[in-house]
């Protein structure tokens, strides 16, 4: 499994100040024992990793309005809030194509279909 894949990161956002930094889902993810406060530290650090993985990355909006965008199928809004760190270059409409991409649902070979 991928974090950098199927998860994001929010940075800049006001939200993050108040939720014990939940914004750094993807660095959650990597360190889940770290304290709250080196997060953004760890963000600093996996830069590098963030753009070879090509991570969904975020600013000036928080986890939960990431989660209302896409349920509420505001994609264009969302893509507005992207900010490339090293990621291929893509368009916005090539974006917002990545985006439903990965929010495809998976469907496991050993689930029974009907």
């Amino acid at each position: 499994e991928n974090n950098y894949k199927s998860a994001f990161t929010c940075i800049n956002a006001p939200s993050n100040a108040l939720t014990f930094n939940t914004g750094y889902h993807i660095e959650h993810h990597e360190e889940p024992g770290l304290p709250w406060f080196k997060l953004p530290e760890l963000f600093l650090k996996n830069i590098k990793k963030h753009a070879e993985n090509d991570s969904l990355t975020f600013s000036g909006i928080g986890s939960m309005e990431v989660g209302t965008l896409v349920l509420n199928g505001k994609f264009d809004e969302l893509a507005d809030h992207y900010i490339n760190i090293g990621q291929p270059q893509r368009t916005k409409e090539e974006l917002i194509a990545e985006f439903k991409r990965r929010l495809t649902p998976v469907v496991h070979s050993h689930v029974a279909t009907e």
